[in-house]
């Protein structure tokens, strides 16, 4: 009966070292480099950003400023958002609508991250309030209007009184005046 439990108790602690071996550790990935920190204001060339209020947990006081000089966006009940400091992403990693990770780092998928994959999310705070490629620097800009533009996108979920969601790219030319907006896509969409 003692050997037994032995042999289980050494085959939990191996299974366990195993699994830890396997996981995905965003902690050691972020040493130096916050992943969490708030983007609250930069500008670059013609393009500028700035937020408020948006620290707080509520989302009603989130006001966000930012585009060029030919055109200005102001959007308040700011439920989150990501700099795009890289391409358009055409399908982001979302969980629940929301882009949840960084487009040049691939999605942790092990299966331990799986039971604990809120609580693992709601610690790096859905990363929902910087950029979207983690290798990039913020003012990173990409080439979307023609091969030659500095572009830069910010991406916005806003909720009005009624609680109805808007989701939206706004992509910006940095040096001109080019303004789009596109829809953004989720893996899970």
């Amino acid at each position: 009966m003692i050997k037994i439990l032995l042999l289980m108790t050494i085959f939990v602690i191996s299974n366990n070292s195993f699994a830890q071996n396997n996981t995905f550790d965003i902690d050691k990935l972020c040493l130096g480099k916050t992943c969490t920190k708030p983007i609250k204001e930069f500008k670059i060339s013609n393009f500028f950003f700035k937020t408020r209020n948006c620290e707080t947990k509520d989302y009603r006081k989130c006001l966000l400023w930012f585009g060029n000089k030919g055109n200005k966006v102001k959007i308040s009940w700011v439920k989150y958002y990501r700099i795009i400091n890289g391409p358009i992403p055409t399908k982001s990693t979302c969980i629940k609508g929301k882009p949840v990770w960084f487009q040049d780092i691939p999605f942790p998928n092990n299966k331990d991250l799986n039971i604990n994959i809120l609580k693992f999310f709601r610690k790096f705070n859905y990363q929902n309030k910087e950029k979207m490629y983690f290798n990039e620097p913020i003012i990173k800009t990409f080439n979307y209007f023609s091969q030659s533009d500095k572009s830069l996108g910010v991406l916005v979920q806003s909720k009005n009184f009624k609680g109805i969601r808007k989701k939206q790219i706004y992509v910006f030319d940095t040096e001109g005046d080019n303004f789009e907006v596109v829809k953004p896509l989720c893996k899970n969409d």
